[in-house]
């Protein structure tokens, strides 16, 4: 058919895409770490507790509360019985709500300034 020949072709190009996790509280910007492929319940427990709980208990002494969107990762039993035995209080959130949360924001600035830094390959 016609259209066929007036196909273009495509170029090709390589995305990379980067799982991290971070935190911030109102006074500051806490750690922000890379996770390597993809992170599941184990993950996200085991960050909790290599990186969260120090930071928490260095950096927010005071009475102050953990918010979290609805991932499932987020919210099985395996992070709740964590949070209950590490007393964390856990902030009850909306499901499909990333306009309330406000490491969205520090997301969004993150994405830019890669975008503009242009990186060539997945180190950069």
């Amino acid at each position: 058919s016609d259209c066929k020949s007036k196909k273009q072709p495509s170029t090709l190009f390589t995305v990379h895409v980067f799982m991290t996790w971070g935190c911030l509280s109102y006074y500051c910007i806490g750690p922000i770490y890379p996770i390597p492929g993809i992170m599941d319940q184990f993950g996200y427990v085991k960050k909790l507790e290599k990186v969260m709980l120090p930071y928490s208990e260095e950096e927010m002494p005071l009475k102050w509360v953990f918010q979290q969107d609805n991932d499932p990762k987020h919210t099985n039993k395996r992070a709740a019985s964590w949070f209950q035995t590490n007393t964390f209080k856990v902030m009850e959130w909306p499901t499909r709500s990333p306009d309330l949360n406000p490491i969205e924001n520090l997301w969004g600035d993150i994405k830019n300034d890669v975008s503009e830094a242009k990186p060539r390959n997945a180190e950069e």
